[in-house]
């Protein structure tokens, strides 16, 4: 279909919109609209807009109407460009402000709202993805025609180039077009892959990529979901993390890494950098999924990590107008802060790439670029290898400027793609607003509208001046013969479409010249290329590996090494080879030799492993890598570690988390083995080695009994270990014994005699309460009443809450509950924190708060939350029955009033210094105090002191996705809260106050849910007067003065 044949709904939306608006313009009380809005531009006049470097030219590719709203571009091997197009942005609100702008009036109340629910079902009429193929006729390098190979799909976030046609990304489902006559219109369509969540229009799915390895690999925006395909087996789980997919829709599996926005994009050696709003070039962490998941036992590593120290960028256009009218507006500064009027800060990052061919002048080769269609920018960035990652850093000649910039505040870029012909096409959505409807006032989104802009789209090119662009080439029409040599091309492009096409060919009589090139290639590239292409014709062997193994340059000895994996054990050679190079200079090379050693079920890699981890555990993720790889002999690495003598740092970083390996495995005879050797260890390594052990204990005991040495070795470190460790040493004694053996009963009886005496100083009567935790109940339990009383100090009570919490007694919640009159406030709270730790006490509580022994108002709206959303719907009734009428506090307002007449007060900065100390910095960080678990100070510098009051009683108005609160209930019960610190693919780690944090094995996971509250807790006011808060509030205007922004970025 040709686009002179104009499709239907675009055309209908003009036509609903103009009726929409001739109807408003004859009621009779319109809403004046805004004069001072910016206009579109013709493409020649938004050309001359452009401020970049002297040696780079921007030419146009194609422009409305030929395409409108352009988001990802891809060339397939005939050359011929396809553009994928996403409509419908901002559409839900656009429709909310028809509705509203009926009544006449402008809404000017200060709040953030989303469009209505009817509006935003009535919007996904409009919300779709096109995907054309665009043509140059008359062959002057700008686009004249447009074939539309699909109209009708969801929201399309990216396209690829596959056999006969592209797969196109538009959740929930993952398409395949092709054009199988070769006529150039799309005549087959099939769904591979569908079950893609989405969160918002713009978070979905997106911008697939190519990897070496023969996979398609997808940015994961939308949040993952239950994947199911026609070819797949069974379905496929994916989280919120990228994945990868095979061609044919046989598979599809989580990988390292998460686009938080955006775009993704690889370099020369494969490693990806997905997209996040808020920074430029962020890379996903180099120990990949594959490797992790087979030690299900310990944490991974943190998928993301961040090249640069600097989120700052430097537009030159000028702000629209309703940002300065909100920035301006006192309630809305209020409301927001100032720093919003015109940040110059990273907020819609998004499209990225690092530039891999040798048509720019060499000063651009290999840079990494990305969109920020914000700001009306395209950022360049310098990457250097750091170690085994990264570290980026602005150009010498634009440390206060950008790689290109626009005046021209419609110029939208949102993605960038190296073509064959060398240019950068920047695909440009072209539109008024960019930003999300939702934080625009509404008063202002009656005047200035939403969605102006959705006609228009520009594809750009960004060209070298100094040499001419090169010609691009139907690949599809050569000989197999005649692609081989394109492996060893100088632009990645090209290597990458000859590798595709030479394995859908599947061509057995290149395989020479291919294994050739992998042999003898002129370029690391070349070599790494051909391997794989052998590898996707089926055609590599144990041998092909070898050469590159001894390659000088360290791409192709990392390809080479995964390459070589499926042959360890088949290969003494090969095996060799890879142990050899554990001794190499190389982190990056050392980080593969213990991922790769993983493959291999032979017990020769475990001299290497303890070399590794002895010599080069201190290594960023080297303790990741060979945790990866040990679980098959983690009992032998453990004991041989412990032997080694001096024990160095390395070993050190390791030895814990190896014995967690060992607690999850949950294999007597290996835990004995392990308690012999940490019995007869270095007083120091003692600690952690029990505290791993309890670690992979989390949520189960030992399987099988532990035999006599391993006992032994237990009994010695409950007599002989220090006071600290000896605790511990109980905690795992009393998973690995019957709470009847004899050496407990001891340990348990001492510890008794010790809590009661109160002669014995705190710490002591503390440890032995922590002693008898670990005791079953009815032996703790004639102490308990004596512990609670309340003669007693208030932290020897707390001590016995907090131990009573881990308990799996019934008996528990009753004692607890029976005492709650005489308990002071810190011990109420910590009671009920032992109530809410394990979900089969809610029922007890319910009880007890139905017949008035605790009153409703002793439970915060987080806690109430928990109640009203917890899995048993018997408990979800009765807790809706006792708060959903009262959950709302409706002295909220007139306390507001208060703290506001106290902010205009005279405030003893001295004073603040301590309130602050006490009462937020154990969850925010100002300057070198404090613990990051929300916003560090520096961030709300420019929120006036009246927002920072709304925020401060009104927490969970408005919650920073990335200080959500989430609730995690085990396996077994046991319930964590906490702001995600970090994922990976094996675990989940939660942050709490004072920075401590908490990590949750996958495995043991049974539920996960984000609150709706926040974990700043909503009765601060109980704690804080008007006076107190209006003097801490001076104190940290007095602090943020001397604290330059910058450095919380660093």
């Amino acid at each position: 279909m040709l686009i002179q044949s104009t499709r239907l709904l675009p055309y209908l939306f003009g036509v609903v919109c103009l009726g929409l608006i001739a109807s408003l313009g004859e009621a009779a009380n319109i809403v004046e609209k805004a004069t001072d809005t910016p206009k579109p531009l013709s493409p020649e006049q938004s050309a001359a807009l452009f401020k970049l470097p002297k040696n780079i030219r921007i030419e146009l590719v194609a422009a409305e109407p030929l395409v409108t709203e352009p988001v990802c571009t891809a060339f397939d091997g005939q050359g011929r460009l396809f553009v994928a197009e996403l409509h419908g942005y901002n559409y839900e609100g656009y429709l909310d402000v028809v509705e509203l702008n009926k009544t006449g009036e402008l809404d000017t109340k200060v709040r953030r709202i989303p469009a209505s629910k009817e509006n935003i079902e009535k919007a996904k009429e409009f919300q779709h993805g096109v995907v054309k193929m665009l043509k140059d006729i008359d062959g002057d390098g700008v686009m004249d025609q447009a074939n539309i190979w699909a109209d009708d799909l969801e929201p399309c976030y990216g396209i690829i180039p596959v056999q006969d046609g592209v797969i196109a990304v538009a959740a929930p489902e993952i398409i395949y077009l092709a054009d199988k006559d070769n006529d150039g219109e799309c005549d087959f369509r099939e769904t591979l892959f569908t079950g893609f969540k989405v969160r918002v229009l713009e978070r979905g799915i997106n911008n697939p990529r190519w990897g070496k390895d023969n996979w398609i690999y997808i940015g994961g925006g939308g949040g993952g979901g239950k994947i199911t395909g026609p070819y797949l087996k069974e379905p496929v789980e994916i989280g919120n993390t990228d994945f990868r997919i095979l061609p044919d829709g046989s598979a599809i599996e989580p990988v390292a890494g998460t686009v938080g926005t955006f775009g993704m994009t690889m370099n020369d050696i494969g490693d990806r950098f997905p997209c996040s709003g808020g920074q430029p070039a962020i890379y996903a962490v180099p120990v990949d999924r594959r490797y992790v998941v087979r030690n299900p036992y310990i944490p991974g590593p943190p998928s993301n990590h961040s090249a640069v120290n600097y989120n700052t960028c430097f537009r030159i256009s000028n702000p629209h107008p309703w940002r300065v009218k909100r920035g301006v507006d006192p309630n809305w500064q209020n409301f927001y802060g100032k720093r919003e009027t015109d940040s110059n800060y990273w907020t819609g990052g998004c499209g990225n790439e690092v530039y891999r061919s040798t048509h720019f002048p060499e000063e651009y080769q290999h840079n990494f670029f990305q969109c920020e269609p914000s700001q009306n920018i395209v950022h360049r960035c310098l990457l250097e290898r750091d170690g085994s990652g990264y570290k980026g850093r602005r150009a010498e000649h634009e440390q206060q400027s950008e790689f290109l910039a626009s005046t021209d505040q419609w110029f939208r870029p949102v993605n960038v793609r190296v073509g064959p012909d060398g240019g950068l096409y920047i695909s440009d959505m072209y539109r008024e607003i960019i930003e999300d409807y939702s934080a625009i006032p509404r008063f202002l989104q009656q005047q200035y509208g939403v969605a102006y802009g959705d006609k228009h789209g520009r594809i750009w090119r960004l060209v070298s001046a100094e040499k001419p662009s090169r010609e691009i080439e139907n690949l599809n029409a050569k000989s197999s013969a005649d692609l081989v040599p394109y492996l060893a091309d100088g632009d990645s492009w090209w290597r990458e479409t000859a590798q595709r096409l030479l394995i859908e060919r599947k061509d057995d009589t290149v395989i020479p010249a291919i294994r050739q090139i992998a042999r003898e290639g002129r370029t690391p590239q070349a070599k790494i290329h051909a391997l794989h292409t052998l590898a996707g014709l089926d055609a590599l062997t144990a041998d092909d590996p070898l050469s590159g193994l001894m390659d000088a340059d360290y791409t192709v000895r990392v390809h080479a090494m995964q390459l070589a994996e499926p042959f360890l054990d088949t290969s003494d050679t090969l095996r060799s080879r890879v142990m050899e190079m554990a001794g190499n200079g190389d982190p990056r090379i050392r980080l593969q030799v213990a991922m790769s050693l993983g493959e291999s079920s032979s017990f020769e890699v475990l001299p290497v492993l303890v070399a590794l981890a002895r010599d080069h555990g201190t290594d960023r993720w080297m303790p990741n890598a060979i945790l990866s790889s040990a679980s098959p002999f983690a009992v032998e690495l453990f004991t041989e570690l412990l032997e080694q003598r001096p024990v160095s740092d390395g070993t050190k970083k390791v030895i814990q988390p190896l014995a967690a390996t060992i607690g999850g495995k949950r294999n007597a005879e290996e835990i004995g083995l392990a308690l012999d050797a940490i019995a007869e260890s270095q007083p120091d390594l003692q600690g952690p080695c029990i505290a791993g052990l309890i670690q992979g204990f989390a949520e189960g005991k030992a399987e099988g009994t532990l035999d006599e040495k391993g006992t032994a070795g237990l009994v010695k470190l409950l007599n002989e270990a220090k006071p600290q460790i000896r605790a511990q040493a109980v905690k795992l004694a009393s998973l690995l014994l019957p709470s009847s053996a004899p050496e407990l009963q001891s340990v348990f009886s001492s510890a008794t005699t010790t809590a009661l005496d109160d002669e014995t100083d705190l710490p002591k009567r503390e440890n032995a309460i922590a002693i008898l935790a670990r005791a079953p109940y009815a032996v703790f339990a004639p102490t308990v009443t004596e512990l609670l009383d309340v003669r007693q100090s208030p932290d020897l009570q707390l001590a016995t809450v907090n131990s009573l919490a881990g308990s799996d007694s019934a008996e528990v919640t009753k004692i607890l509950l029976e005492g709650w009159e005489r308990y002071t406030p810190k011990v109420q709270d910590a009671v009920l924190d032992a109530l809410f730790a394990r979900t089969d006490r809610a029922a007890a509580l319910l009880t007890a708060l139905e017949n008035g022994d605790i009153k409703l108002i002793d439970i915060n709206p987080f806690r109430r939350e928990r109640l009203m959303k917890a899995r048993s719907y018997g408990i979800r009734k009765r807790a809706k029955e006792l708060f959903a009428e009262k959950a709302i506090d409706p002295e909220l307002e007139k306390r507001a009033v208060a703290y506001r007449d106290a902010l205009s007060h005279d405030r003893d900065i001295e004073r603040g210094k301590g309130l602050l100390a006490k009462h937020c910095l154990v969850c925010h960080k100002l300057g070198s105090e404090g613990y990051e678990v929300g916003p560090n100070f520096v961030e709300v510098a420019n929120t006036p002191d009246d927002g920072l009051l709304q925020e401060i009683l009104a927490p969970s108005r408005k919650i920073d996705p990335q200080f959500r609160n989430f609730v995690v209930v085990t396996s077994s019960g046991k319930v964590l809260n906490g702001v995600i610190a970090s994922e990976s693919a094996t675990s989940v780690t939660l942050r709490q106050e004072q920075g401590k944090s908490t990590t949750i094995l996958r495995k043991d996971i049974d539920e996960m849910n984000a609150s709706d509250v926040s974990l700043m807790p909503a009765d601060l006011h109980k704690n804080l007067s008007p006076q107190d808060l209006a003097d801490l509030l001076g104190y940290l205007r007095e602090s943020l003065r001397n604290i330059d922004s910058s450095a919380s970025e660093s």
